[in-house]
């Protein structure tokens, strides 16, 4: 009697979310292949904004004389430029209408890109993709608590940074994809919990909040997603 062999599924390495992984997740209009490209594109372009910025900022004056050397250094920037460009994305994780990328840049981090992200979300050409949530921590369903505990830290750090003030409304929402019954209470309560410790001068509002705390549970991860001026920003919907 033939018995047909158990296959045994091994994801590959770059369809793997680490936990405490922080990046961009896109919801698509329905063709994922071709959203991943305009993902990678939108994140690019923001990190070679970024980039330029700071060559701007750090560029010195100097005179050179000899051709060649001037050419041997374009020669290097470029190469540099374009390993840089490889290493900015570590892996994209493709759910069915999730497209979530995992930035390696700090050029690429949440706190350095997402004002330049919601203040150029209109001029956006994109025809695929349909919100895009900054994703401040990730972990998985059963270490909720590290994934908070990375969520507070993360999101203090970029509000300091960006010399936003720590006096807000706030609300937490939620949404589960391909995952079994997740209980309210296990999830949210806790992010309530740490707001209310970590920013005592905040509250929250149900009805017209400041900044919009996003939780997507799909599968057996849960990704921590700070919109910021949630209202301001049309709820970080592409224009079509």
């Amino acid at each position: 009697m033939n018995r047909k062999r158990k296959q045994i599924y091994n994801p590959k390495p770059h369809l793997i979310i680490a936990p405490d992984a922080i990046g961009y997740l896109f919801t698509s209009r329905g063709d994922d292949n071709k959203a991943v490209g305009e993902a990678r594109r939108i994140v690019n372009a923001v990190a070679c904004d970024n980039s330029k910025e700071e060559n701007a900022a750090g560029d010195i004056e100097s005179d050179i004389d000899d051709i060649d050397e001037l050419i041997n250094r374009e020669k290097q920037s470029f190469a540099m430029e374009t390993e840089q460009r490889k290493k900015r994305l570590r892996y994209i994780k493709t759910i069915k209408h999730y497209v979530f990328i995992h930035t390696l840049s700090d050029q690429l981090h949440p706190h350095v890109s997402l004002l330049r992200f919601v203040q150029n979300i209109e001029s956006c050409n994109v025809k695929h993709l349909n919100k895009i949530f900054p994703v401040f921590s990730t972990c998985r369903l059963k270490e909720i608590d590290k994934g908070v505990t990375l969520f507070g830290t993360n999101l203090q750090q970029f509000l300091l940074e960006t010399g936003k003030p720590l006096k807000f409304s706030w609300n937490v929402d939620h949404e589960v994809k391909n995952s079994d019954f997740v209980q309210f209470d296990s999830v949210v309560l806790p992010v309530k919990q740490l707001m209310w410790s970590k920013f005592p001068d905040s509250q929250s509002n149900f009805s017209s909040p400041d900044h919009l705390i996003k939780l997507v549970i799909i599968k057996q991860f849960c990704y921590f997603c700070f919109l910021y001026e949630i209202c301001k920003w049309n709820k970080y919907v592409f224009p079509v």
